[in-house]
């Protein structure tokens, strides 16, 4: 008849062995999840089991846990799932404690899925973080400050149907403005604009050119269309053949009207 002693030292020899087997075979990282459909017993490391019922065990150790590995995760949670440094001889001794056995489980359960995480997201390969440059400030701010020449020309032929561009220091700008204001009336007011003055000038005139086809100035622009109706010279020759009024509302298609006053006394 083997004794008590006797049985638990053969218990412990057959744990030290399979211990051993364990974290050998831990070291080639080879793990299989918990097989949780074996009442009374679970599946660690590679293939190696635990049989609550039959009173055999793998991986050992006190309630801090012995070893290191799989091996020793598991060891621990055996030793605490059943208390204390006792808890290999009370796990061998165990009469089918069904509440202990079960505690086992669920704790070496949660042990394997706990590893398997750690392993899947050390091999996930990093997210790349895309930074879409049209969003950010600098480019925002960028793009509200950028003077756009078109919308601007669109903003200013808007205020009237007759614009002129001009510069202050232009002898022959200053020409048309007198011949305009002196000898005629006309409704509503044409604009001005002294690109001299404004803040973007240059680039409006550079723009100008492109779509009046004319880069001086003094540059008149009457009605919807865009095309250039002359300059100083051009305007002074219309006024002296008596034809500048009518060509005036003619290009502003009736949107304009233009009176002549003091009239030459020979007329």
């Amino acid at each position: 008849m083997v004794s008590t002693r006797q049985f638990r030292a053969i218990g412990l020899g057959v744990i030290v062995v399979i211990l051993v087997t364990i974290l050998y075979r831990s070291n080639s990282k080879t793990y299989e999840p918990v097989n949780e459909s074996v009442v009374g017993s679970a599946s660690v490391g590679s293939g190696a089991s635990v049989d609550l019922k039959k009173g055999s065990s793998v991986g050992g150790g006190s309630g801090a846990g012995a070893g290191a590995g799989a091996g020793a995760e598991v060891a621990g949670a055996i030793g605490a799932a059943v208390g204390g440094s006792g808890g290999i001889s009370n796990l061998i001794e165990s009469k089918n404690n069904d509440k202990q056995d079960e505690a086992i489980n669920q704790r070496i359960s949660k042990l394997t899925d706990e590893n398997k995480e750690v392993k899947d997201s050390s091999n996930k390969p990093a997210a790349d973080v895309k930074v879409d440059s049209k969003s950010t400030p600098d480019t925002e701010k960028a793009a509200e400050g950028a003077f756009d020449p078109s919308q601007s020309l669109l903003e200013i032929r808007s205020l009237s149907p007759m614009t002129i561009f001009s510069k202050t220091y232009c002898p022959f700008s200053k020409r048309i403005k007198s011949l305009l204001a002196d000898n005629y009336e006309i409704s509503p007011k044409y604009t001005v604009v002294e690109l001299d003055k404004h803040e973007h000038g240059k680039e409006l005139q550079a723009y100008l050119a492109e779509v009046t086809g004319r880069n001086t100035v003094p540059n008149v622009l009457v009605g919807a269309s865009h095309e250039s109706r002359g300059g100083a010279d051009d305007f002074v020759k219309l006024h002296k053949d008596g034809l500048l009024a009518s060509s005036i509302e003619t290009w502003g298609n009736s949107k304009i009207s233009v009176k002549k006053v003091n009239p030459p006394s020979n007329v």
